[in-house]
Parts: C-alpha cells; structure tokens; sequence
C-alpha cells in the first residue's frame, strides 16, 4: 500500500525543512498535522512527520479527532516508514495497537520503546533508509473505521541527533 496521506510538515518540507541538531543530545520537535477525509482501508499509511538525516525519534504524542461513527473501530501503529514507502519498517515502532481515533478522538503518547531503545535493530533491517536518510514517521491502519468521519491527526515527534551512528 503506498503513503494515502501526507502531513503539513511532508508536503510543505521545502519551504519549512527539518531542523538537524546541531551538538549531541540537543532534542528538537517537528509537528505534523493531516486531515483524512476518505475511508481509511486496512494496511492504509498517513506520513505524519519527516526526520532529517542522522537523526532518530525520542518520543511521540498524537492527537486525533474522532474518526470513526459510533460503534466503529479504527486501530493503527505508528513507526518508521521503510524506504519504498510502502511498509513501516520492521522493530521500529513507537506507537502499536491504537484506538484513540475513536469514542471522540483523544491522545496517544508513545507505548512501545524499540524505537528509541533498540535503533541499532530497526536501523539493521533491510527496508530501512539509511541512518544518513530522512525518514517518515507513520501511521499504518491496522484495523479500518467500519464507518469513517474525517477528521485531523497532529503528530509532535522529538527527535534528536544519532550518536557515533545510533
């Protein structure tokens, strides 16, 4: 499935691009908002925010409008996404299981760490851009609205410099 979506922060990166740290442990943020508007199908990506190069996420904080009717369910992830865009990349994700689209929208803050803790192991995998790539933070629809609203996904990534390579 090829990227459905693209945040603020993707399609506008030329006139606003991403901040590289510029000295070790230095943390900076890059927000994203999207607004789907279509049925989200399963397997469904939505880029959410871009990472400059040499760089790796610290955390992440979603909030979402409701995009569901009542009753419905919507289920996502949220990691790296790989460098075809088709995929997230494997070990990589920062958020899993999600329904916070749901029952009038909310916030999701990060509940998986192998992002964060274990980059040596997404960053290993074979669909992964290259430690000296921009990477795409993404939402990946797991279990698709039965009824869809549209609605806005904002996404606040820290991120910071990778350090003698992670």
């Amino acid at each position: 499935m090829a990227l459905a979506y693209e945040s603020d922060n993707i399609a506008n990166e030329k006139y606003n691009p991403a901040s590289a740290p510029h000295s070790a442990r230095e943390v900076y943020r890059a927000l994203g908002k999207v607004t789907v508007g279509d049925p989200l199908v399963e397997n469904d990506l939505v880029g959410l925010v871009v990472l400059p190069a040499n760089c790796i996420p610290t955390d992440i904080k979603l909030i979402c409008d409701e995009l569901t009717e009542a009753g419905t369910d919507i289920v996502f992830d949220v990691g790296i996404l790989n460098a075809a865009k088709t995929d997230l990349v494997p070990n990589s994700l920062l958020i899993e299981g999600s329904i916070m689209c749901q029952a009038n929208g909310g916030v999701q803050d990060m509940n998986r760490d192998q992002c964060v803790f274990e980059v040596a192991t997404w960053l290993a995998e074979a669909t992964c851009p290259g430690i000296n790539e921009e990477k795409i933070i993404a939402m990946k629809i797991t279990t698709p609205a039965t009824t869809e609203k549209a609605g806005n996904v904002h996404a606040i990534v820290d991120y910071r410099s990778a350090e003698n390579g992670v």
